[in-house]
């Protein structure tokens, strides 16, 4: 079983920029993105023939946003910034941000295992 696991070589979770602050309204989804990014931290430490990284993709047009787009910016101001980045076409749909993160793969090997990336900063 760890020879399999041995071959694995690199491991990426999708993290999210919410794992690093506190926003009013996001407290699961930040809590569980936080989360995931201190797992592949500590896997890190246990496992250190394989690389680990939280990869953080950016905004993305997804169901996510479009859900989060009806939502009461003044009752959750965090929520402004994205609905802003929405109508202003800046955010990449689901299969620009795929080819985002594919070009990143290659990248976050650079960083120390157990590290966060985030591809806005890359």
């Amino acid at each position: 079983m760890t020879e399999n696991i041995k071959s694995i070589g690199q491991v990426i979770g999708i993290s999210s920029g919410a794992s690093q602050g506190a926003a009013r309204g996001w407290n699961a989804y930040s809590i569980s993105k936080s989360s995931l990014n201190l797992l592949l931290n500590h896997y890190a430490q246990e496992l250190p023939d394989i690389h680990f990284c939280a990869l953080a993709p950016g905004l993305i047009d997804s169901g996510m946003q479009d859900y989060l787009y009806t939502v009461d910016h003044e009752r959750f101001p965090a929520v402004k910034k994205l609905q802003d980045s929405k109508r202003s076409g800046i955010m990449p749909d689901v299969y620009e941000a795929a080819e985002i993160v594919t070009n990143a793969i290659p990248k976050v090997k650079q960083y120390q295992s157990g590290s966060y990336a985030d591809v806005r900063e890359m």
